[in-house]
């Protein structure tokens, strides 16, 4: 939590310097519309190491299931067999995690990667993240 932290003030730092308009940040296209690399990368990243743990499974899913574009496709993959296998994860936690996302955003009427996008950014949505364990401020 301390990097992001630092990394937070060094964005603020650059942007008020350099005078960037803060908008601009907001209207970037996501990094990928596939909402099962989105959302596995959101989730299993915290603690572990990205680069050779979370990265390869975000990539697999990428690649398994090119077209896993809104959350009732990804609701539906979650126990399914191909899915846990392209996952490679043993231990339930992080898989519970991922699933009690999904039921959050669902709850929220969010199917998509754009959805997410614009919902997270009103004030509103903190507390539901907040509510799913493993999310913290």
């Amino acid at each position: 939590m301390e990097v992001l932290r630092q990394a937070r003030i060094l964005a603020d730092y650059i942007t008020e310097r350099w005078q960037l308009p803060t908008r601009v940040f907001h209207d970037l296209r996501p990094i990928s519309d596939n909402i099962g690399a989105v959302l596995v990368d959101a989730v299993f990243q915290a603690g572990l190491n990205y680069r050779s743990i979370v990265l390869p499974r975000v990539r697999a899913i990428e690649e398994h299931f090119p077209d896993l574009r809104t959350l009732n496709q990804l609701e539906r993959l979650l126990d399914a067999r191909e899915f846990i296998s392209v996952l490679r994860w043993k231990h339930p936690e992080k898989p519970n995690r991922l699933r009690h996302l999904v039921r959050t955003l669902r709850k929220h009427g969010l199917d998509s990667v754009e959805d997410i996008q614009t919902w997270i950014t009103r004030s509103s949505s903190c507390a539901a993240l907040l509510e799913v364990k493993g999310v913290g401020p």
